[in-house]
């Protein structure tokens, strides 16, 4: 280990092995008279060593402090020293004499430590600690004066000698010293515990001074007979020494900023001292005068230092007065800041809860503010109806001119809304295109006048820019009952909406209990349709499209079929629209192609027969559609140009051109073909015919033919479509054929496949089987 290492060890208990070893010095020196000087001058060497050991063992952050200490201590040294040495020679050293000015000399060295030891502190700090101190030391010098000093004077008979004031000038450093380690314990932030060692070691110094001074007065030389006094001075060093070896001393002090240290005991220390010091004057001289032995210092001396204090005294509250003015002056400034800040916070949470209970885009009431005055309503039991609109083909409109163009026409609507409505009723936007209204105090055909109106206002025409758009809205409501929630509220007028969107849109629908019934039936079914993709409860029947030339079965189209664990069938009417609606259409979907495709590869490859798939709407907007159709046939080996995917004319109106198309001309160019199912009955365009990859069209039973006058009519129309398609170089299959006169019907008018009862119903994979051989054997036997 390296001396700085052994240096640097932290040694807690250093400073008490310190003083013992220096209270042995100094008995060894009182006991025996021969070994004094030594004791002495080696307990002085000691403490000087403690200071330096003190410095580098704690490293204090201002070390030039320290620095004065140590030389206060080193210069008596050299005074003893000399003092020794003279008296080892049989020379005797005068009072005052060259040696003293040593002696002086280390008074103004330890005090000009202690003032600098502190950190400097926040403004006024310095200043004020500065003032404090020299306003104690002064009221310590009168009180020291009129209790001691002049006292002994006046008992000794004696004058003040210019020995005894070198002598006097010794007690009332002391005082300096002793009154800098008050302010450093007390102002300072730190408050060391070795600041109280050192006013132990100014209280010992001023003992000791004290008794030179008496020997003084007394007519001493100043050298001899001196020994409490010289144990008083060595205790001072010692505790000097003692400071620096204790661990307190690295905390240093930091002057604490003088505007926020004023407590009660300072002013209360003020107010004594104006008390006492004057009054202790006044004694003092009233004796004096009561004796007849005033002198001038008895005058000069009191009344200068009273002078002095009360000096120091008026310019230390000067400086607390200008220091709390200028606080108050802060407080006042801070307390306007603070209310413009409370101001601004106020307004700032008046935005954030408008921000927070309105929408964003046309300032109405949002669902959370909705929900509060519904809550309200309900609570206050009158009567009120609560409405919910939604915007048909909003998204079109997004999708075709752009959501800037959709968020003007959301304004727009929002405006005409609202001058449909009272001053008391809200209007709200639940988001999207979706609008709510609380109608107060009105219920039953009122209510649904007011919705009436409300759609008319919406299907007025809105022109934003350069386009003339033209949107409806379908409109639920529900008379608010006090006996459901909120909840429970807005669930049933949104139950209303949707049966107004499913009744055809553009429309107004109360609501009653069976929408309530039909939901519920709805949700039992998903349930249904969930534990049915599990348990693998669907099965795939499939009805033959039949070629009307010689009635030979080419292709077969796979229809879903639910048989629930209870054995009832339920028919896809019943649980289509849900499984489209809950999204579990996608899944079921994919197991229908897979299954399909597995069983129609065998019937391709005997017969050359084709396999047709329904495919949703849902299903096409998946982004993987069109793997899972290429791994359906991977999986079961049928060819791409044997599956014809069958699509309704509502996919190609809802997909705008997006997603859909994309997976189905991918496909055609893998071979698969595309038919649009239900021609004619959904929402048909011949723009769409000529652009899109479709390869066929199936004519919608609808349109075929029947007895009657109506008769006349389809024939036309489906020859029409029939010549249409042609043109198109588009295949055509007329669906519902019932009768064989439906059949020669369609075949006479152009179209060569059918599909209907005539042919066949629906029927499992084993009697598609029997009925493609038995059509074989059929053909075979004619030829």
């Amino acid at each position: 280990m390296t001396i700085a290492e052994r240096v640097a060890r932290p040694r807690p208990y250093l400073w008490l092995w310190f003083v013992l070893g220096c209270a042995a010095l100094v008995m060894l020196g009182a006991v025996l008279p021969a070994t004094r000087p030594l004791a002495f001058l080696g307990t002085e060497i000691a403490a000087i060593a403690a200071i330096g050991t003190g410095m580098r063992l704690h490293r204090p952050r201002r070390m030039t402090p320290w620095w004065c200490i140590l030389a206060g201590l080193t210069v008596p040294l050299i005074a003893n020293v000399s003092w020794i040495v003279a008296a080892s020679s049989g020379g005797r050293a005068g009072y005052p004499g060259p040696m003293d000015a040593f002696y002086y000399l280390m008074y103004p060295l330890i005090i000009a430590g202690l003032l600098a030891l502190p950190e400097r502190g926040g403004k006024g700090a310095w200043r004020a600690g500065t003032l404090e101190t020299g306003i104690f030391a002064c009221a310590g010098a009168v009180l020291y004066w009129t209790a001691l000093v002049d006292p002994v004077l006046n008992n000794r008979g004696a004058e003040l000698t210019s020995a005894g004031c070198f002598a006097l000038a010794y007690p009332l450093m002391d005082l300096l010293i002793i009154c800098g380690a008050v302010r450093l314990a007390l102002i300072g932030s730190g408050r060391a515990g070795w600041s109280a060692l050192v006013v132990l070691a100014g209280l010992s110094l001023a003992v000791g001074d004290t008794t030179f001074f008496i020997h003084v007065v007394d007519g001493g030389d100043g050298r001899l007979n001196l020994l409490p006094a010289s144990l008083c001075w060595l205790a001072g060093a010692v505790l000097v020494g003692t400071a620096a070896l204790h661990p307190a001393m690295s905390a240093g002090g930091r002057l604490t900023d003088v505007r926020r240290t004023h407590p009660h005991w300072a002013f209360a220390s003020y107010l004594a001292l104006v008390l006492i010091v004057p009054a202790a004057t006044t004694v003092s001289l009233l004796t004096e005068l009561h004796d007849g032995s005033i002198s001038t210092v008895d005058v000069a001396v009191p009344m200068g230092a009273t002078a002095v204090t009360l000096v120091l005294l008026v310019t230390r509250l000067t400086q607390i007065a200008t220091i709390a003015e200028t606080r108050a002056r802060a407080l006042d400034r801070r307390g306007a800041a603070l209310e413009r800040a409370l101001a601004r916070q106020e307004s700032l949470q008046d935005q954030l809860s408008h921000q927070a209970l309105h929408d964003s885009l046309t300032g109405l009431p949002n669902r959370l503010l909705l929900r509060q005055r519904v809550e309200a309503a309900l609570t206050a039991g009158g009567p009120a109806t609560l409405i919910m609109l939604d915007l048909d083909g909003f998204k079109d409109v997004n999708d075709r001119f752009g959501h800037p163009t959709g968020d003007a026409l959301l304004a727009v609507v929002a405006d005409r809304l609202q001058t449909g409505l009272r001053a008391g009723d809200t209007l709200a936007r639940l988001g999207g295109d979706e609008f709510a209204v609380l109608l107060q105090d009105v219920h039953g055909l009122d209510a649904v006048k007011i919705g009436e109106k409300l759609v008319a206002l919406v299907r007025r025409p809105v022109e934003v820019g350069d386009h003339l758009l033209h949107t409806s809205a379908s409109l639920g409501l529900r008379t608010l009952d006090p006996r459901l929630n909120t909840s429970e509220m807005l669930r049933d007028v949104d139950l209303a909406l949707y049966a107004a969107k499913a009744a055809g849109k553009d429309q107004v629908v109360s609501f009653d209990e069976r929408l309530r019934a039909e939901q519920l039936h709805r949700t039992r079914t998903v349930d249904g349709l969930r534990a049915a993709i599990d348990r693998a409860d669907f099965a795939v029947h499939y009805q033959p499209l039949v070629d009307l030339r010689d009635e030979q079965t080419v292709a077969v189209e796979a229809l879903i079929r639910w048989t629930p664990s209870d054995g009832q069938q339920i028919s896809p009417d019943q649980f289509i629209s849900v499984a489209e609606d809950s999204g579990l259409i996608v899944p079921i979907g994919a197991w229908v192609l897979r299954r399909a495709c597995l069983d129609a590869v065998a019937w391709h490859h005997r017969y050359g027969v084709r396999l047709s798939v329904n495919v949703s709407v849902r299903q096409l907007r998946e982004p993987d559609f069109e793997q899972v159709v290429r791994e359906a046939l991977e999986a079961s080996g049928l060819p791409a140009h044997a599956l014809t995917l069958e699509i309704t004319e509502s996919v190609l109106v809802a997909d705008g051109g997006g997603q859909a198309l994309t997976h189905l001309a991918a496909l055609r160019r893998t071979g698969v073909k595309v038919a649009v199912d239900d021609f004619g009955t959904g929402y048909s365009s011949l723009a769409y015919l000529q652009h899109l990859p479709i390869d066929s069209i199936k004519i919608d039973k609808a349109f075929v033919p029947v007895e009657g006058p109506e008769g006349a009519q389809q024939v036309s129309l489906i020859r029409a479509i029939i010549d249409l398609a042609r043109s198109l170089a588009l295949g055509t299959v007329v669906e519902g054929v019932e009768t064989a006169d439906q059949a020669r019907l369609v075949h006479s008018l152009g179209c060569h496949l059918g599909q209907g009862y005539h042919f066949s119903r629906p029927i499992t994979a084993d009697a598609v089987d029997r009925l493609i051989a038995a059509d074989r054997l059929l053909a075979e036997a004619r030829f």
